[in-house]
């Protein structure tokens, strides 16, 4: 009786086996038959372009962007976009100098983040930081939000050598935009760290302004007091005085609307001023300061985080005493 159970079994189990082949042979022989979609010279132009970055927005994938070099000229590079998934086309020559791009050289990095803000970055032709560039519309417009520089010890090779790409100059760089961050990196010192305002937006989403408002409101803290304090904790963490700065405004946002113009601009001071505490290992300052003056970690916190930290609290006193006497 087992046996003949045994051999049900095993007839049923190839039955199915092929079945599934067949399925799956089927499937194959449809994917091989469809018709491949023909390649698009999306440039229209003559010559050749090269090292070409593509990024999909993921709140429209209808939108594509393309940023890639180009073969003449001393400065410039091509970017197009489109809005209807690559059917039309916006072009246009960019970074030959006169526009907020600057004079490009190549290596073009895109990335968009979750909620559609487009991040760029490439080289320049001379000087030697990476820039970081924001479009919110697309792909259609752009500013200029970030330079990043390399550590000062690394400028020249230990053999004196300047090469491009290799010692003297920043080189291959790549942007990821990831959950409330934008990383870059380059070849030239180890990654380094620009972070967007997905972060603040993240934040707000999570209706924390709304309870901020409320235990404010409800006289456990000062408005001032407060502001100081979320930005020193959005400091603390990402080691960004410009993300903290961006992020407890949006948070006290909502506050702004019961005070008068005079605590308005003490609330901005008191953000200011929050942003500045103990820079440390995850802000991007804090090892330029080291390199800079050839310090170690430990001396850099004894002395730049200190002082930061010392700007930071007698910044707030100031505010706040200025908030009880105006």
């Amino acid at each position: 009786m087992r046996s003949i159970v045994r051999v049900l079994n095993f007839v049923v189990t190839l039955i199915v086996l092929l079945a599934l082949s067949a399925v799956g042979e089927a499937n194959a022989r449809n994917s091989l038959s469809a018709p491949i979609p023909p390649n698009i010279d999306v440039s229209q132009r003559a010559g050749n372009e090269s090292e070409e970055a593509i990024a999909v927005n993921p709140t429209n994938p209808n939108n594509i962007v393309i940023f890639t070099n180009i073969a003449e000229g001393a400065n410039g590079m091509f970017l197009a976009t489109s809005f209807d998934g690559g059917l039309t086309w916006n072009r246009r020559i960019v970074g030959e100098g006169n526009d907020v791009f600057g004079d490009t050289c190549c290596d073009p990095s895109l990335a968009f983040d979750e909620y559609g803000n487009l991040f760029v970055s490439y080289l320049y032709n001379t000087e030697n930081t990476v820039p970081v560039l924001l479009s919110t519309d697309g792909g259609l417009h752009f500013e200029l939000i970030a330079k990043i520089a390399k550590p000062v010890d690394s400028l020249v090779s230990p053999s004196g050598s300047e090469r491009h790409g290799l010692f003297r100059y920043v080189d291959q760089e790549t942007i990821t935009a990831a959950e409330g961050e934008v990383w870059i990196t380059f070849n030239a010192g180890g990654p380094m760290v620009a972070a967007g305002g997905g972060f603040k937006q993240t934040l707000i989403d999570t209706k924390i302004a709304d309870l901020i408002a409320s235990f404010v409101t409800g006289g456990a803290a000062t408005v001032l007091l407060v502001g100081w304090f979320v930005a020193v904790l959005i400091r603390l963490a990402t080691g960004s005085a410009t993300v903290a700065t961006v992020t407890a405004s949006g948070i006290l946002a909502p506050l702004v609307t019961t005070l008068d113009p005079t605590h308005t601009s003490l609330l901005v001071l008191a953000i200011g001023a929050g942003s500045l505490f103990f820079s440390h290992v995850n802000d991007a300052g804090f090892w330029l300061v080291k390199e800079y003056f050839g310090l170690t970690v430990g001396q850099t916190i004894k002395t730049w985080s200190i002082m930061e930290t010392i700007i930071s609290v007698v910044g707030l006193i100031f505010v706040v005493l200025l908030g009880l006497v105006l």
